[in-house]
């Protein structure tokens, strides 16, 4: 199932449901490698399992072209050379993000230089896109799980790039998440006192809580 919003927020966790109710609707796009509903492409993408990588940015956009290319049907639509490219472009501007201290160099020459290549991140996270999606034709729905289980800084810096930097309204995020925890996450990193709910609106368009006594038995098997 799939919600035509650029953000769609978190589906409350159930036990081992959470998960699954993800594989569920990125199937849904899919039945032997053909497409289903208009065109698709379907991204799961495991938070926990990459919060140790430098910046998120990159891991999403890594696995949008693994997924890409596991897809006979649009194995062949990627411009390999524009990507590399563009994603070499892109981590060293992130690359020069990390390792700049604004205190100590903004003498240097290429100090606003700097600034601007910063502001084009969203720019360059679109030409990856691009590369990948040559023609626009494909929306891309990406689904987060496990977001609630990573380092509450890696959590929020991954919603704050997918809120500043996926600037298209041809990908869709699908969070799964335990909304509590997140904002406990929030609480964490700006103190007691920050409106979590508050802030975590301006990342989601729309919630959905499913209810769960539809599930018709403990493996996990929905109801149509």
């Amino acid at each position: 199932m799939i919600f035509d919003y650029n953000n769609l927020s978190d589906i409350e966790k159930n036990g081992i449901y959470e998960s699954e109710v993800l594989h569920v609707w990125e199937n849904l796009t899919r039945q032997d490698d053909e497409f289903v509903f208009a065109p698709h492409l379907a991204v799961y993408f495991d938070a926990w399992a990459n919060e140790n990588d430098t910046d998120p940015l990159c891991s999403v956009i890594l696995k949008i072209l693994e997924s890409a290319d596991n897809r006979k049907s649009l194995r062949n639509r990627i411009d390999m050379k524009a990507f590399r490219s563009a994603f070499g472009k892109l981590t060293s501007s992130l690359n020069d993000f990390y390792h700049s201290d604004i205190s100590e160099n903004y003498m240097r020459d290429s100090f606003t230089d700097d600034l601007n290549e910063q502001k084009l991140l969203p720019q360059k996270t679109d030409e990856c896109l691009r590369a990948i999606n040559p023609d626009s034709s494909l929306r891309i729905v990406i689904f987060i799980d496990e977001l609630d289980r990573c380092r509450p800084e890696y959590a929020l810096r991954l919603l704050e790039r997918i809120k500043h930097y996926f600037d298209t309204d041809r990908v869709t995020f699908v969070f799964s998440v335990n909304l509590s925890e997140l904002q406990n996450m929030v609480k964490h990193c700006y103190g007691e006192s920050y409106d979590s709910v508050r802030y975590l609106d301006k990342f989601f368009d729309c919630r959905i809580q499913p209810d769960w006594t539809k599930t018709e038995n403990k493996e996990g098997k929905y109801a149509k």
